[in-house]
């Protein structure tokens, strides 16, 4: 399981993007460090894959550029590597859920996400080791983050 593929994947289904476009953009997420060689390295591992479609496009006298689409098996890779992102909420990264938002089932993914939320927290209290403190107070972070986005 990849977010950074995740990340790709919605990128461009935002629109069909060439990998220096999409790193330029989410080189400086704060939720996972990315950088440009993974930007390319994946997107060609997702094309060679066969999520993403690849096209040869010359619109100057510069070099011709790979410009790459989402195809169907994509955005049923997309909504699969969504589900993942959930399944441990203590890496941070669903937050892509919420940048990418228009492109998955939403509301199913944040109750999942809050349901695993709260399955950590009830399994987290009341606990005296400092580690797991620790993880139950950023559980209730996490939880009071999710609320505060969706209450708009």
């Amino acid at each position: 399981m990849s977010v950074i593929d995740f990340i790709i994947l919605g990128e461009i289904q935002n629109g069909n993007k060439h990998p220096y476009i999409i790193a330029d953009k989410v080189v400086n997420f704060d939720m996972v460090k990315i950088s440009k060689p993974a930007v390319y390295k994946n997107a060609i591992k997702l094309h060679d894959k066969g999520f993403l479609n690849r096209e040869i496009e010359q619109k100057t006298k510069m070099p011709a550029r790979k410009v790459y689409s989402v195809n169907y098996e994509g955005e049923k890779e997309f909504k699969r590597l969504a589900k993942e992102i959930i399944k441990n909420p203590l890496t941070g990264e669903f937050n892509a859920i919420f940048i990418y938002s228009a492109f998955v089932d939403f509301n199913i993914l944040v109750d999942e996400l809050l349901k695993n939320l709260n399955n950590l927290k009830d399994k987290y209290k009341n606990k005296e080791d400092i580690f797991i403190k620790q993880k139950y107070l950023l559980v209730l972070t996490y939880i009071n983050w999710i609320e505060w986005v969706l209450q708009g």
